[in-house]
């Protein structure tokens, strides 16, 4: 009986452990049965018309809270790493992306534009962090790069959607985005931030933020999951969600893997090229092939009303985080088994040996040269010294053998020296 309740309270352990770690993903898959199912619930919340965009402002103020600036003071050092993932980031992963969509029919046509808007979003905000640190890279630099990329994406996304996106003819509001994405998004960061930095109380707010740090990362990721579910709820309610066919929705997931794979190939690819230490590289290859969920839903929520059925455009946000993060997890896990980073203590040793080995050589060659110095005089000396010297060896030699002392040859030297 004891065996089976040990065996039984470790296996709980291990699906809770499974459950944190895969909080979000879970999540949206409930979000989405219960959208089907009970639709009535997110689609009356929806309703309201602010919820969606308070979620959007909680998940940030949260992250501003939790944020830990002096974490990524040591990775700013980085220039490489921060220059390419901005650049891939805001750049080339969504041309990739969007073009590559172009020559993909995904059906209705809220999919084709809810997986190019997520295709053109920045890197995601908290997942690359987490995966970074599981694939044994600098989480440190990964956060860095991550808000580096939010704050920019704010500005960029809305032009880089202009550029590459056009359906129906219709021309997305690039002021109105941007300004919503700097409310939605950077104000609430700084906020949040700056709550922590209030030396009040003896900065009781940053106390309490750490003491309550794991409640607010699932509160979070709540939010985050709650925007989907509501979306979702609405589209079902209307009964518009029988246009997402079952075989285009598993298209969608396909080409979401696909395209995914395709960026971390690239962004390893040069990466390499660039030479970039191996934990800074496994952080920048992570962070740059991500793309974050809250930005495209904020994106989303700025379209013109009407036009679009937002709710069935959520899917695609929603599937390809789901994607993304499993991909990556699988691969995080893969690349710290198959390719462990170099271990900075084991370094340390390393060339702490070498030196002291370098050091070694160093005084057996001046020993060396000593020894060769002498024998070079030798033969300068007259006879009677040299007579003197025999003389002198041989009464040590006679004197270690009387006491029962071979003596090392090495004395003998060392005194000539």
């Amino acid at each position: 009986v004891d065996d089976c309740e040990v065996q039984g309270k470790a296996a709980i352990r291990r699906v809770s452990k499974f459950a944190d770690q895969q909080c979000v993903p879970l999540g949206l898959l409930l979000g989405v049965v219960l959208s089907v199912s009970i639709p009535i619930v997110g689609a009356t919340i929806d309703q309201a018309g602010f919820v969606a965009d308070a979620c959007i402002v909680g998940i940030f103020v949260i992250t501003g809270l939790k944020l830990k600036t002096a974490e990524g003071k040591e990775a700013l050092k980085s220039y490489s790493a921060i220059a390419y993932c901005l650049f891939s980031t805001l750049l080339l992963t969504p041309v990739i992306g969007a073009l590559l969509t172009k020559l993909v029919p995904l059906q209705p046509t809220e999919y084709q534009l809810g997986v190019s808007i997520f295709f053109c979003s920045p890197c995601a905000i908290n997942s690359p962090v987490l995966m970074s640190r599981q694939a044994g890279g600098n989480s440190a630099l990964s956060l860095v790069l991550t808000l580096s990329a939010s704050a920019l994406g704010t500005f960029t996304t809305p032009l880089v959607l202009n550029m590459l996106i056009s359906l129906e003819g219709v021309q997305l509001p690039v002021a109105d985005m941007a300004f919503k994405l700097a409310v939605s998004i950077i104000l609430p960061l700084v906020i949040g931030k700056g709550l922590q930095s209030v030396p009040l109380g003896d900065f009781a707010v940053r106390r309490w933020s750490e003491r309550w740090s794991k409640p607010l990362s699932h509160l979070s990721n709540a939010l985050l999951v709650a925007i989907p579910w509501m979306k979702l709820s609405a589209t079902a309610h209307r009964g518009a969600l029988s246009r997402a066919g079952v075989v285009d929705t598993l298209v969608m997931v396909a080409w979401f893997a696909s395209v995914h794979l395709i960026y971390l190939v690239v962004n390893l690819a040069i990466t390499t090229m660039l030479r970039l230490e191996d934990r800074a590289l496994r952080a920048t290859v992570l962070t740059a092939s991500s793309k974050t969920m809250p930005v495209t839903l904020t994106v989303l929520s700025s379209l013109p009303v009407g036009v679009w059925d937002v709710g069935l455009a959520t899917i695609p946000c929603a599937l390809g985080h789901f994607t993304q993060t499993i991909v990556d997890a699988s691969l995080a896990s893969l690349w710290l088994s198959r390719f462990p980073p170099p271990d900075p203590s084991r370094t340390l040793v390393a060339n702490a040996s070498l030196s002291i080995t370098s050091s070694c050589s160093e005084m057996t060659s001046l020993n060396d040269s000593c020894d060769l110095g002498s024998v070079a005089v030798q033969p300068a000396t007259s006879g009677v010294e040299e007579g003197e010297g025999a003389a002198h060896s041989r009464r040590n030699a006679n004197h270690g053998k009387t006491h029962g002392d071979e003596g090392p040859p090495l004395l003998a030297d060392q005194e000539n020296v």
